[in-house]
């Protein structure tokens, strides 16, 4: 699948025909853009839902059908194993950053 770079974000690259055009045409029409630096997945006999925090605190809630929930998991996990090709690197995982600081505060108390 090719990538194109998006002129409306400089540097993101995005794959499949139509995304750009999708992102462009949200990134226009003045609905809310949102940073979020956590999430809680839950799910029900009908949709999945995902609560994402931003510093701890709900910054918004969002409702998917099983199918774009397993689309858009799988679509995502492609986009970021392109960020780690490119850079050479692989990205921690929020879990990883839990392992890593519990290690620590396990080193710290032996002292």
């Amino acid at each position: 699948m090719a990538s194109k770079t998006n002129e409306s974000a400089p540097g993101a690259t995005i794959t499949g025909p139509s995304e750009i055009e999708d992102i462009e045409r949200a990134l226009e029409s003045g609905v809310p853009e949102i940073y979020v630096n956590g999430f809680a997945n839950g799910l029900s006999h009908a949709d999945v839902v995902t609560a994402f925090m931003r510093n701890g605190r709900p910054a918004a809630l969002i409702n998917m059908s099983y199918t774009t929930a397993k689309t858009y998991s799988i679509m995502l996990a492609q986009l970021i194993s392109q960020f780690e090709e490119k850079t050479d690197r692989s990205m921690l995982t929020s879990m990883d950053v839990d392992r890593l600081f519990e290690a620590d505060a396990g080193e710290e108390e032996s002292k």
